[in-house]
């Protein structure tokens, strides 16, 4: 998997949302027990996408970023 970094460096940012732990666990369960095939999973921040890409990482699933910022080529 080749994920390639943006110029644009993003200052690190405090998590403003108490529940966004909680969500993530949920998304976590819901992907191990329920979704055994492809699932797409929608995001409204670019940033909530790369933390769980990062998440999906670390628990061995394999994922790929779609946004804005990704380069055509």
């Amino acid at each position: 998997m080749v994920v390639e970094s943006s110029s644009d460096e993003e200052e690190p940012h405090e998590i403003d949302d108490p529940f966004l732990i909680r969500r993530e666990a949920t998304l976590l369960q819901l992907i191990q027990k329920s979704f055994n095939q492809r699932t797409i999973v929608f995001f409204n921040e670019k940033k909530q996408c790369e933390r769980a890409f990062v998440m999906f990482a670390i628990y061995g699933y394999k994922a790929v970023q779609v946004h804005g910022n990704m380069s055509q080529l």
